[in-house]
């Protein structure tokens, strides 16, 4: 009766390379670029834009109110 031997990783290539999906793809500036234009502009940079002009006009009023 033969035992499983587990194939052996590959020399100097980190831990596990069989559940080693395909390399991840580099992120493409360009494809990014069109993303953010159909999109129509940034959406966490809008959202956090909103926030701080909220805040803003909330310390204002503080301000407005104060002595």
């Amino acid at each position: 009766m033969t035992r499983f031997v587990a194939p052996r990783p590959a020399a100097g290539r980190g831990r596990n390379t069989l559940s080693l999906g395909p390399a991840p793809k580099p992120r493409n500036p360009f494809v990014a670029a069109a993303h953010q234009r159909r999109a129509g502009g940034h959406a966490q940079g809008d959202a956090r834009q909103r926030g701080r002009r909220e805040l803003h006009e909330a310390l204002a009023e503080l301000l407005r109110h104060s002595p």
